[in-house]
C-alpha cells in the first residue's frame, strides 16, 4: 500500500512528537540518530530534520515495491542532504538479528561480548499492519529495549487497530486487573462490549512497554496515547516513551499500573490535538495539565480550554 499522509498524522509528528524530541535533543546536547520505518517519502525524518543527524537508518520489508521505494528514498534523501541506509527486511528481523536479510548491519548496531547493542536516540515503529502479529511485535519491542539499554532514547510506536486481537488484549486486561486491587473496576469499563478496540489497546500498551523497560533496566516515562483516523479511516493509536538506562538497579522505574492504565487519551481531529471526550471512569481533568506540560504553552492551553468548554 502506498504511503499516505494526512493532516492528523502531520499534527502528531509536528505538535506532539516534536516537542518530545526537542527535549531529548536538549538533554543530549547534539542531534539525534534515527532508526525506524520512515516510508518512501520519509515524512517523519523531514518534519524532524533539524533535530536529527544526517545519518538515518530506515527499514523496509522485502517485496515487489522494494526497489521502487529505495529509488524514491534516494530522491528524497538527495534533495534534503540525508545520508540514509535502508535495511532490507522486516523491522522485527533487523531487531532480532542486528542485520537485514542481506546481512547488512545498521551503522549504529554492534556486537559486544556476543550481545547485540543498538545505539539510536529515536526509534520510530509505525506499525501500519496493526496488532495482528501482536506477540511478534511486542517481543520485538522487548528485544529492542534490551539491545538499547545502554543508550537513552525515545521510542515511538503506532498501531493500526483495524486488525483486532481480542484474545491477547483481553488477557492482558485481566493481568492488569490483578495489579489494580481495589481499583480494578476500571477494567470492566475497558472490557465492556460497547468500547472500541482502540480504548483497550490504549489501556494495555503502556503497561506492556513499561514492564519490558523495567526488566531491561530502563526507566520509562509513558506519554498519553494519541488516537486518530489514518489512511482509509483506519483507527491508529500512537504511543511515545522516554527510556533512560538504570544500570545501578535491579529494575528500571516506571509509573504504577493504575497511572498507566488511566493515562488521558488524546484525539486528533481535523489536524488538531484534543483531550478526548471518551475517557475512563477514573479520568481526572486536573491531571491533564501535568501530563501535557511538555507541550508548547499555546498548544497545551488551547487543549485544556477546549475540553473545559
Amino acid at each position: 500500500m502506498p504511503y499516505e499522509d494526512s493532516d492528523n498524522k502531520r499534527a502528531v509528528r509536528g505538535s506532539w512528537d516534536r516537542p518530545i524530541l526537542q527535549a531529548r535533543l536538549a538533554q543530549l546536547g547534539r542531534v539525534l540518530f534515527y532508526f525506524g520505518l520512515t516510508g518512501p517519502e520519509m515524512k517523519d525524518v523531514l518534519d524532524w530534520r533539524d533535530l536529527l543527524s544526517d545519518k538515518v537508518t530506515s527499514v523496509e520489508e522485502p517485496g515487489k515495491r522494494y526497489n521502487d521505494i529505495l529509488s524514491r528514498m534516494y530522491d528524497v534523501a538527495t534533495a534534503n542532504g540525508i545520508d540514509f541506509e535502508l535495511m532490507h527486511a522486516t523491522v522485527e528481523y533487523v531487531i532480532a538479528n542486528g542485520a537485514d536479510i542481506d546481512n547488512a548491519r545498521p551503522r549504529r548496531v554492534t556486537v559486544v561480548d556476543g550481545e547485540l547493542r543498538f545505539a539510536y536516540d529515536v526509534v520510530n515503529l509505525d506499525f501500519d499492519g496493526g496488532l495482528g502479529s501482536a506477540l511478534a511485535r511486542h517481543r520485538s519491542v522487548e528485544r529492542l529495549l534490551v539491545c538499547q539499554n545502554r543508550t537513552a532514547f525515545t521510542l515511538l510506536v503506532t498501531y493500526n487497530v483495524r486488525h483486532q486481537v481480542h484474545r491477547a488484549v483481553a488477557q492482558e486486561l485481566e493481568n492488569l486487573r490483578g495489579q489494580l486491587g481495589a481499583d480494578d473496576a476500571v477494567i470492566d469499563w475497558y472490557t465492556a462490549a460497547v468500547q472500541p478496540e482502540s480504548l483497550r489497546v490504549k489501556a494495555v500498551v503502556p503497561s506492556l512497554v513499561a514492564h519490558a523497560a523495567s526488566a531491561a533496566h530502563l526507566d520509562c516515562r509513558a506519554y498519553p496515547p494519541v488516537r486518530y483516523l489514518g489512511h482509509e479511516r483506519a483507527t491508529m493509536v500512537h504511543f511515545v516513551f522516554d527510556l533512560t538506562p538504570r544500570p545501578d538497579a535491579f529494575r528500571g522505574h516506571t509509573a504504577g499500573a493504575l497511572d498507566l492504565v488511566t493515562l488521558p487519551l488524546i484525539d486528533v481531529v481535523g489536524g488538531e490535538l484534543r483531550i478526548s471526550e471518551q475517557q475512563d471512569p477514573l479520568f481526572v481533568f486536573e491531571r491533564c495539565s501535568n501530563e501535557l506540560a511538555f507541550l508548547p504553552a499555546d498548544v497545551r492551553d488551547a487543549m485544556l480550554a477546549r475540553h473545559e468548554h
